[in-house]
């Protein structure tokens, strides 16, 4: 799913997407070795598990 995400564009996640989003946060977090990049990671996980618990929510993944 990461793979899709084109930076020049918005791409709209559902909440159906976030079991798999949520998958992919957490593999990107084992590999990023930095903690100001592994805080950006946490915040945009937490916007995914509120997602994710509501049907009605979409998390928007803005581009340039």
């Amino acid at each position: 799913m990461l793979n899709r995400v084109d930076p020049y564009r918005t791409q709209i996640l559902t909440s159906a997407e976030m079991p798999q989003f949520l998958s992919e946060i957490d593999a990107t977090g084992d590999l990023v070795e930095e903690q100001p990049e592994r805080d950006i990671l946490g915040k945009i996980r937490e916007l995914a598990e509120r997602c994710a618990e509501a049907a009605s929510l979409e998390l928007h993944l803005q581009g340039d």
